[in-house]
C-alpha cells in the first residue's frame, strides 16, 4: 500500500519496496496532488499485475515491453522517468520493432547506433553495421545511462593533431545526477558484479617474427594472436580471424585457426626458395642503392635540418615577443634596436646553413660500396631477420583451409612466386 503525505507545497507518496531481500521505505515528491494520486494508484496495481502474469506469453515485441513496463517499470521508475520511457518506446521502439516476433530477433536484425541514424561508413567493411562484443561491453559499462556525465575519456595527444589517447577510468572525471537516467542505480550495479565476474586476466601483447605481416584472406582484417596451452602445459600461439573472434555468431567469416609456428615455418621456407632462386646481388643492389641513399640522406640531414628549424621558430617567437614589449613599454627603443639587430644576424646565419642543408639533401651520393655490404646482409640473414621479411613480405593471408599466401612487396617476386 503507499500513502501520500502533504510536505509544504509539494507532495509525497510514500512507499515500502523490497530491494535484494530487504525492505526499503520510498518517498516520490510531486508538485500537485493529482500527480501523487496518479502514482499511487500505479504502486497498489503492481500487485495485483504480478499476480496476472507470471509467465510472459508475448508474442512480439510489443507486447513483452507493454509487460515490461507494467512489472517492472511501476515498481521502480519514478513518475516522470516512467513517461519519459513510455515516450521512448512508443516513438522510437514500436514504430520500427513493434511487430517484430521475438524468435526473429539477432544481432543482423536490430541495427546499430549508426545505421538507425543513416550514418555512413568511411570504409565499410564486412561487419559495418553488426553489432561487436567490444560495443556491448562499453555500454554496459557506460555510466551515462545512470544519469551521470563521463569526461576525460581520451586527450589529444597536441593541439595540432586529430589523435587521441584512451585514458584509464581513474582519470575519467564523472559528475553524477546530471540528466535524467534510463536505468536505475540498482540494476546498473548487479551488471557491473556479473561483467567483473567473468573478467579473465590476459597479455594482449604478443612478439613474433611475423608481426603486422597476417591478414585473414576471406574478409581482409588483420588477424588476431592468442594464447593456448598444449597437453606439455606450454604455451603456444594461434591466429584466428579477427572479424569471427568479434561476430561469431554473425556468421561473417570462420575462424581460420592455425599455429603460429606453422606459419613461421611455411613463410621462411618460401623465402628461402625465393631468396636462392631469385634474389641474388644483381637483382637487389637497385632496390638496396635507393633505400642506402634514401637512408643515408635522413641520417645526415634530417636532425640537423630539424633542430635548425626549431631554432629559428624560437628566434622569431622572441623577435615577435621583443616588439610587443616595446610597445607596451617595457623595452626601450635603443635596447629594442640592439637586441633586435643581433638576434636578426643569428636567425640569419641558420636560415643561411638550413638553405645549405637542404640543398645538400638533394644531391646525388655514392653508394655503390654500401650497397653492395647491404645485398651481402641481406643475403645472410635472409633466414633469421625480421627487418629483411618485412622488407620484403607485403602481407600473409590464411585461408579457410589453411593454406598460407605470401604477397611480396616487390612485382619481380610476386610474378616469380
Amino acid at each position: 500500500m503507499a500513502s501520500i503525505v502533504k510536505r509544504n507545497k509539494s507532495f509525497s507518496v510514500v512507499y515500502t519496496s523490497y530491494e535484494g531481500g530487504k525492505k526499503k521505505q520510498r518517498w516520490e515528491t510531486y508538485h500537485s496532488y493529482e500527480a501523487a494520486l496518479h502514482r499511487k494508484e500505479q504502486i497498489e496495481l503492481i500487485p495485483i499485475k504480478q499476480k496476472e502474469r507470471l509467465q510472459s506469453n508475448a508474442d512480439n515485441l510489443a507486447e513483452l515491453l507493454e509487460e515490461y513496463v507494467e512489472l517492472c517499470g511501476r515498481a521502480h521508475w519514478s513518475y516522470s522517468t516512467y513517461t519519459n520511457h513510455v515516450a521512448l518506446i512508443r516513438n522510437h521502439i514500436l514504430p520500427t520493432f513493434g511487430d517484430m516476433r521475438l524468435t526473429e530477433f539477432s544481432p543482423k536484425t536490430i541495427p546499430t547506433p549508426a545505421t538507425y541514424c543513416g550514418w555512413k561508413v568511411g570504409n565499410p567493411g564486412p561487419y559495418t553495421g553488426l553489432w561487436s562484443s567490444e560495443r556491448i561491453s562499453e555500454m554496459l559499462k557506460n555510466e551515462t545511462y545512470i544519469g551521470n556525465m563521463v569526461q576525460g575519456r581520451s586527450v589529444k595527444i597536441s593541439y595540432k593533431s586529430q589523435k587521441c589517447l584512451r585514458q584509464s577510468p581513474e582519470n575519467w572525471v564523472v559528475v553524477e545526477g546530471t540528466h535524467e537516467p534510463i536505468i536505475d542505480p540498482e540494476t546498473f550495479q548487479k551488471v557491473q558484479m556479473l561483467v567483473n565476474s567473468r573478467k579473465h586476466t590476459r597479455s594482449r601483447t604478443y612478439d613474433f617474427l611475423l608481426k603486422g605481416l597476417i591478414f585473414c584472406h576471406e574478409c581482409g582484417y588483420p588477424m588476431a594472436v592468442i594464447n593456448r596451452k598444449n597437453a606439455a602445459g606450454e604455451d603456444r600461439l594461434f591466429f584466428v580471424c579477427r572479424t569471427y573472434q568479434r561476430f561469431t555468431k554473425a556468421g561473417v567469416c570462420t575462424c581460420h585457426s592455425i599455429k603460429e609456428e606453422t606459419v613461421n615455418e611455411a613463410v621462411l621456407a618460401k623465402v628461402r626458395e625465393v631468396c636462392r632462386a631469385y634474389l641474388n646481388p644483381d637483382r637487389l643492389r637497385p632496390i638496396a642503392e635507393e633505400a642506402v641513399e634514401n637512408a643515408s640522406k635522413a641520417a645526415s640531414c634530417e636532425a640537423e635540418i630539424q633542430a635548425l628549424q626549431s631554432k629559428i621558430t624560437a628566434l622569431t617567437t622572441n623577435l615577435d615577443q621583443m616588439y610587443m614589449d616595446r610597445l607596451s613599454g617595457l623595452l626601450s627603443e635603443e635596447d629594442f634596436q640592439r637586441i633586435y639587430q643581433k638576434v636578426k644576424m643569428d636567425r640569419t646565419v641558420l636560415e643561411d646553413r638550413l638553405k645549405s642543408l637542404q640543398e645538400q639533401a638533394k644531391q646525388p651520393v655514392n653508394t655503390e660500396e654500401k650497397a653492395k655490404a647491404l645485398v651481402k646482409q641481406f643475403l645472410d640473414s635472409a633466414l633469421t631477420s625480421r627487418e629483411l621479411l618485412v622488407s620484403l613480405i607485403e602481407r600473409v593471408e590464411l585461408t579457410e583451409d589453411k593454406q598460407i599466401i605470401i604477397r611480396f612487396r616487390f612485382r619481380e617476386l610476386e610474378a616469380i612466386s
